[in-house]
């Protein structure tokens, strides 16, 4: 493998390359199989751009001081079933900017996306081509998801198992970005496993009570959460929906009142109580909690190494 110097650059007909791939999906119409070169273009220009990146942070990395130092794993002593995990002592913007940097084990990690101050977050560096930055995760009920504004608004629980980020550090997450995609990993009883997945999502600041932004799902468990696009987050004890937050037992968008209720109770599987679960409607209705989930966010585009 040829080693690049630091201060190396592209080469002409590289650079020439790229301008004349650019050139011609600029000159594309509208027709459906020119769409479709369109597209094709663009990713190879994208694969190009990324080689180039991952290069440069390869050469960064190289000629820091600092190196990355391994902690060593992070476990539960009270449960040797759930799984074991790295604490590395890197910082980057996101999970995505760690795993573009060669950072590919899933752990905590600190970030600082807007040069406001960092935070530890937990890294899925394995689903769907890594670099996931998680900010809810139910696994066995062990914390209490049914709390006050206070609570939801700074974060509780603990990173290597079950937490919510914080909706300060999500705002900060989703306002530091053009473009956000919102992932949703979901498990039943039976393990049995859906995903949603989102093309687009942000929430607003604490003065916005963190109204939803959200579109363009995919996935396979059906679309339960663009139907709360618009809605401002609510607790038991704040927020305009707190009547639903208060009936359903849980802290979410509620808009009149949900179609998902992930931080509702942990009733694992069918319970007998109306919608008070973690519920997604379009997969398993009001009267199943799921027994595990994952909300995650990354910013786009996203390029895997």
């Amino acid at each position: 493998m040829r080693i690049i110097s630091p201060t190396c650059e592209l080469k002409p007909p590289v650079k020439g390359a790229i301008q004349n791939i650019e050139e011609q999906v600029q000159n594309l119409t509208t027709h459906a199989e020119i769409r479709e070169l369109r597209q094709y273009l663009k990713d190879e220009v994208a694969k190009v751009q990324n080689t180039v990146e991952e290069i440069l942070h390869i050469l960064l990395n190289k000629t820091r001081k600092g190196k990355c130092v391994t902690n060593g794993s992070i476990s539960n002593p009270q449960n040797t079933s759930k799984p074991t995990y790295t604490s590395i002592q890197m910082e980057g913007k996101d999970c995505a900017d760690l795993f573009e940097k060669g950072i590919n084990a899933s752990g905590v990690y600190k970030i600082d996306p807007d040069g406001l101050g960092s935070f530890n977050v937990f890294c899925d560096m394995a689903t769907s081509g890594g670099g996931w930055t998680v900010f809810q995760r139910r696994l066995d009920g062990s914390v209490d998801f049914y709390r006050g504004w206070k609570d939801y608004k700074k974060g509780f629980g603990n990173l290597n198992g079950e937490f919510w980020l914080g909706l300060d550090k999500i705002h900060r997450l989703t306002a530091a970005v053009s473009l956000t995609a919102l992932r949703f990993d979901m498990e039943d009883t039976s393990g049995n496993r859906r995903y949603a997945w989102y093309d687009s999502f942000a929430i607003g600041d604490e003065q916005q009570k963190y109204e939803l932004s959200v579109g363009g799902y995919v996935g396979t468990a059906g679309d339960s959460f663009t139907h709360h696009r618009g809605a401002e987050f609510a607790t038991k004890d704040a927020g305009n929906g707190r009547h639903c937050a208060q009936t359903h037992k849980g802290a979410w968008w509620y808009r009149g009142c949900h179609l998902a209720n992930l931080n509702g109770l942990y009733l694992h599987g069918a319970h007998k109580s109306f919608a008070d679960g973690i519920n997604w409607k379009t997969w398993k209705g009001y009267n199943y909690s799921l027994k595990s989930t994952s909300m995650k966010i990354r910013r786009r585009p996203f390029f895997k190494p």
